[in-house]
């Protein structure tokens, strides 16, 4: 199906440093089915609440519109 999870970036990465980010892949049947909107939502709550994180990054191409949308929810 794919993969979600967080990251952990200890070097520097867009100006910043010691952060969580948030990441999803999954295949391309699976797209539009809502699962990248739900690991969205789990994942940073998992990472505030039992990692102790106090910012969580996301990233994807500004050409990727589905993920961007996903993000921006």
């Amino acid at each position: 199906m794919g993969w979600d999870g967080l990251k952990y970036f200890r070097e520097p990465l867009n100006n910043h440093v010691n952060f969580y980010e948030v990441g999803y892949r999954f295949k391309r049947k699976h797209w539009g089915k809502g699962f990248a909107t739900e690991a969205s939502v789990a994942i940073p709550d998992y990472g505030f609440t039992s990692l102790n994180g106090d910012k969580i990054y996301a990233i994807t191409d500004p050409k990727n519109v589905n993920s961007k949308k996903v993000l921006l929810k």
